[in-house]
C-alpha cells in the first residue's frame, strides 16, 4: 500500500494541469508525511465513479484491493446521494474538452469513507479516470 501512495505522490509533478502546481506539491508532501510513518495503512481499493443527475455511483475496481480490502466483498457497487459539486463538473468538462486524462478520486471505502489513494484536500479537485 505504502508503494502504490508513493506512486500517487511522484505522479501528482506530471499533473493533472487543471489542478494548481501549488495544490499537486501540497497534496504531494501530504502523502509524503503520511508514508513517513505518520499514518497506519489498512487498506487500499479503487472505485470508478460515474457522475448522474440521481446522485453518483461507485464501482470497485476488481483485484485493486490491498491490505483489509485486498479480498473481493461488500458493495461492488454503492450509489451516492448527490451529485458532484458544480466546480468539479466544470473540471470534469474542461478535462474532457482537452484531452486531458482526469485524475483519479481517492477510493472510499466500503462505508464512504476517503481511503489512502489521495488526500481528502484533494478529492474535490481531482476527477476520475
Amino acid at each position: 500500500m505504502t508503494d502504490r501512495v508513493a506512486e500517487i505522490a511522484s505522479a501528482l509533478s506530471q499533473g493533472p494541469e487543471l489542478v494548481s502546481g501549488q495544490e499537486r506539491r501540497e497534496t504531494a508532501a501530504l502523502l509524503e508525511w503520511l508514508l513517513d510513518d505518520h499514518f497506519l495503512f489498512l487498506g487500499y481499493r479503487r472505485y470508478t465513479f460515474t457522475d448522474a443527475p440521481a446522485g453518483g455511483l461507485l464501482e470497485q475496481v476488481p483485484g485493486s484491493g490491498l491490505g483489509l480490502l485486498r479480498k473481493e466483498g461488500g458493495h461492488a457497487r454503492r450509489r451516492l446521494h448527490q451529485r458532484l459539486s458544480g466546480q468539479v463538473r466544470h473540471l470534469r468538462a474542461r478535462a474532457t474538452a482537452s484531452g486531458t486524462r482526469p485524475a483519479r478520486v481517492a477510493s472510499p471505502s466500503p462505508r464512504g469513507e476517503a481511503s489512502n489513494e489521495a488526500a481528502s484536500r484533494s478529492q474535490a479537485r481531482a476527477m476520475p479516470a
